[in-house]
């Protein structure tokens, strides 16, 4: 894994890749059931400098979220896995990285993030909302607004285990909304938060 911290700009935003691991080695059925290892191996820019797949077709899944600069804000895109966080995969359970290390070395600090968004509930989207200050979780971006998409509400019903130590399971602090995106094709400005 490359600790290098990858930026890029397009027009006036700047994005910033912040990487918390990378796991070698996954059967791509993990994620993708009807892919074979064939599959994976026939898509040549996989292979190449990119590093995704390996010669047996395995590939390789690389966690990280996304700081977005744009107009004055500052947004963190899915905060990753998180530490000490009990998780079902066994290679994202109860983890120790380095990645606000990381976070700060390109040059942020947690008051910087005025938005975190969360484009779903899955285990490596919402860990770094929460760290574990003594025994408590607390929230890790306190000045930041958390934005989830519309459907959570039925996903945080369904899934309250993988929750705990995440944003929902502090909502009382009142610092996460909940949007529905009700854009069509040619409508892409309406956003309704509840």
């Amino acid at each position: 894994m490359s600790d290098e911290t990858k930026r890029w700009t397009i027009g006036s935003a700047t994005i910033t890749a912040l990487v918390e691991a990378e796991t070698p080695g996954i059967p791509p059925q993990l994620f993708f059931p009807t892919a074979t290892n064939d599959d994976v191996r026939s898509v040549e820019w996989l292979a190449d400098e990119a590093g995704i797949a390996d010669p047996s077709g395995a590939i390789t899944f690389r966690v990280q979220a996304f700081v977005v600069e744009m107009n004055g804000r500052t947004v963190l895109v899915d905060p990753c896995v998180g530490n000490g966080k009990q998780r079902s995969l066994p290679f994202w359970n109860d983890l120790a990285t380095p990645w606000l290390d990381r976070f700060h070395a390109a040059g942020f600090t947690e008051d910087d993030i005025d938005t975190v968004v969360h484009t779903h509930l899955h285990e490596d989207h919402l860990g770094w909302d929460t760290q574990r200050v003594g025994d408590m979780w607390t929230p890790t971006f306190k000045r930041a607004r958390h934005v989830y998409v519309g459907r959570i509400r039925t996903q945080i019903r369904s899934s309250r285990s993988s929750l705990r130590g995440s944003p929902m399971s502090w909502r009382r602090t009142q610092i996460w909304a909940t949007v529905s995106a009700c854009c069509r094709r040619r409508d892409t400005r309406r956003v309704t938060c509840r």
